[in-house]
């Protein structure tokens, strides 16, 4: 009888143990994981331009409704804007 207690005693705590065993921290996360968050920190194609309009010496990001003509516009890198620094930016996308 009292082998009986003892081992339904132990698999009560080991089973009672198992959830937090299996939610443990150290754990790597997942490869769909890594996946999302290296998806969710790399930015769009269009984030990383501004379009200038060389007539008003303004830039605009890519989905301001008030871009310039084709004639007027020029696609830089938000990384090269400091060789443009006559431009300043659209007031209606505020980019």
């Amino acid at each position: 009888m009292k082998r009986t207690f003892l081992f339904l005693l132990c698999l009560f705590l080991l089973l009672a143990c198992i959830p937090t065993l299996s939610a443990c921290d150290d754990d790597p996360p997942s490869e769909s994981a890594q996946t999302e968050q290296s998806t969710e920190n790399t930015p769009k194609p269009e984030d990383r331009y501004y379009i200038l309009n060389t007539a008003t010496k303004k830039y605009h990001r890519t989905d301001c409704s008030y871009l310039p003509s084709a004639a007027n516009s020029k696609k830089v890198l938000k990384t090269q804007m400091s060789a443009y620094k006559g431009y300043s930016p659209c007031q209606h996308c505020d980019p």
